[in-house]
């Protein structure tokens, strides 16, 4: 699923977005959907070239970055209007994906959005990066409030909404 889909899917025009792993989701976010983005990543290095890339299409009021940890975030609770994970659960430790779920969820005022690689069409090497598994993972945004899952060709889309 390719991030401009996402982004339509997640309903972002317009809204303060928190995007967790340094990559061009906050590029389009801004500059095409009008968002407040907030962009996180624990990779000073990934930051640094993500920065480069909003100097140069003049984004810097649009676009903060900050290194964070998803499991462990600095922020108030509903912070921002939706928190956007596109692949980013895999390259955290499993023993804090549960952590990285439950602290986006709490930053979200409205919903998480949370895109993952399913087992079968995982492309990176499992030493270095650890698959999600799917169940455990619907059964934690289950846990957390209403879930919707939308399928891609090899990543699905889960949005987990606040209770009102």
């Amino acid at each position: 699923m390719e991030r401009e889909e996402v982004l339509e899917i997640c309903g972002v025009h317009g809204k303060s977005l928190l995007d967790i792993g340094a990559g061009p989701l906050a590029l389009i976010a801004a500059k095409r959907h009008g968002c407040r983005v907030t962009c996180i990543d624990v990779d000073q290095v990934a930051l640094e070239r993500l920065s480069k890339e909003v100097v140069r299409e003049g984004l810097e009021k649009m676009i903060t970055l900050e290194r964070a940890d998803a499991a462990d975030l600095p922020y108030p609770d509903s912070s921002f209007d939706l928190v956007i994970s596109y692949g980013a659960l895999h390259h955290t430790p499993e023993a804090r994906r549960k952590s990285f779920l439950l602290e986006t969820f709490r930053v979200a005022a409205g919903r998480l959005c949370v895109l993952e690689y399913r087992m079968s069409a995982f492309p990176q090497d499992e030493h270095e990066f650890g698959k999600v598994d799917i169940e455990w993972l619907e059964n934690i945004l289950h846990g957390l409030g209403r879930t919707e899952k939308r399928l891609g060709k090899e990543m699905d889309l889960y949005m987990c909404f606040k209770r009102n």
